[in-house]
Parts: structure tokens; C-alpha cells; sequence
């Protein structure tokens, strides 16, 4: 896949084509957006990378943050810009960055290195912008969801338009694997936090029971019934 048609396959995403709006800000306390916009405090300066339209980051901002993105797509760019401090156009494998180093409280990569070709090397490159006591967030799909196993059960490998198995996803993680790819791009990782979905029979006796099965799955059996993780984590 070219650069062309990796920025050709996002601004049709962004413009909606595959009928469906695959991005905005999801309002779910338990949700990893909301748990990442929880570690933000006032008076930050962030990079949001893969900010797509600046949902996420124009929150951040509210709370009177600097917030700057990068984002391949000039479709979701345009709109980014309107709502965040600045905004650059491009991969972040390979646009330069125009910021010193250590000039970042906090990194967000939010549903982004799964689309990366080396998302290690991404990881690295953005390393040297974290001051020393700022945050790493990184939220990767998880592959040993429990809907992707019963697919693979039923030997099939099928690809979406959003969602876990989208189209636009080169790399796959496991809770283990994502921990030892922030290790090795010399991370210490902090914290991990589950995002829980239960399957539709699970789902309704969770809602009305307090939601006891999110508290549960997700201590004991986050690694099956985490749709995603969000890793939070240091220099």
C-alpha cells in the first residue's frame, strides 16, 4: 500500500463514503476516551497524533490545554484545525515534527499504531518530544477479543469498515505483545486500563446489575472481553 492510497483510503473514511460515521467522540464513562480525557489536567501542552477530526483533543483543549495533532487525512485535518492549536498534514512514520524535544506533557495515540507499517519506530520517534515526567497514552485494539477468537474459530478472517477488524489495520496486538513494544522502545508502562464489551446476553444482565460483570471481566478476564486497552505509560 503507497502513501497515496494509505492518505486516499482515510480522506474517503473521513468523507463518510463507507456510510457510516467511524469517528467521533464516544460519551461512555468506561470508555477509553473519557478515561483518557480523566488523566488530562489544565495547563498541558499535547500531541494528539491521528487526531482525526480533533473530537478528542478540542475536549482537552476546553480544559485549558494546548493541544496539537497530526493527521494523514487533509479531510479530517481541515476540520482538526478549526477546533485545535495547530494541526500538521501527514504519517507520522515519516513527517517531521516542528517541536523541541521534551515539549509534551502528554502523547496521545488514540486507535493509531495499529496502522502503522512499524509502529515501533513511530514510538521511538515520538519519545524524544515526552518531557520526563509526562504520559504516553496509547490505545491499541485487542485481537484476543473474544469476537475475533470465535470468528477464527469458525476459520474465517474478515475485515470491516470500523471496529476492531477495520480495513485500515496493518498491525495486531495482544495485551502482551503492545507491552512489549512500548518496553522495547524503551517505555516504562504505568498503568493498563480494559475497555470492556460483553456480548448481548452478558450485556443486559450487566446493565441492570450495576454493571458487576464490567468490574468483573475486567479483572479477571480483561485479555478475552477487552475490545480494547488504553496503556499509559512513561520515558
Amino acid at each position: 500500500m503507497s502513501e497515496e492510497s494509505i492518505k486516499e483510503f482515510y480522506d474517503r473514511k473521513f468523507r463518510k463514503e463507507y456510510g457510516t460515521d467511524a469517528v467521533y467522540l464516544n460519551t461512555d464513562p468506561e470508555h477509553y476516551h473519557q478515561k483518557i480525557l480523566e488523566r488530562i489536567k489544565k495547563g498541558q501542552v499535547i500531541l494528539d497524533v491521528g487526531c482525526a477530526t480533533g473530537y478528542l483533543g478540542a475536549v482537552a483543549k476546553q480544559k485549558g490545554n494546548r493541544v496539537y495533532g497530526v493527521e494523514i487525512s487533509e479531510e479530517a485535518a481541515k476540520k482538526a484545525a478549526e477546533l485545535l492549536d495547530d494541526v500538521l498534514v501527514g504519517n507520522i512514520e515519516k513527517v517531521d515534527l516542528p517541536f523541541p524535544e521534551k515539549y509534551f506533557d502528554t502523547i496521545i495515540c488514540s486507535d493509531v499504531l495499529e496502522h502503522l507499517f512499524d509502529p515501533k519506530q513511530g514510538l521511538i520517534k515520538l519519545r524524544k518530544y515526552l518531557k520526563p515526567n509526562g504520559e504516553l497514552m496509547v490505545v491499541v485494539p485487542n485481537v484476543a477479543h473474544y469476537s475475533i477468537r470465535l470468528m477464527l474459530l469458525m476459520g474465517r478472517w474478515e475485515y470491516r469498515n470500523v471496529g476492531s477488524m477495520d480495513y485500515g489495520h496493518l498491525r495486531f496486538f495482544t495485551k502482551k505483545s503492545m507491552v512489549t513494544l512500548l518496553e522495547s522502545s524503551n517505555y516504562n508502562v504505568k498503568e493498563i486500563i480494559p475497555y470492556i464489551v460483553l456480548p448481548p446476553p452478558l450485556s443486559f444482565i450487566n446493565k441492570y446489575s450495576g454493571k458487576i460483570l464490567t468490574r468483573l471481566y475486567r479483572r479477571f478476564f480483561n485479555t478475552t472481553f477487552a475490545q480494547s486497552f488504553l496503556y499509559v505509560a512513561e520515558v
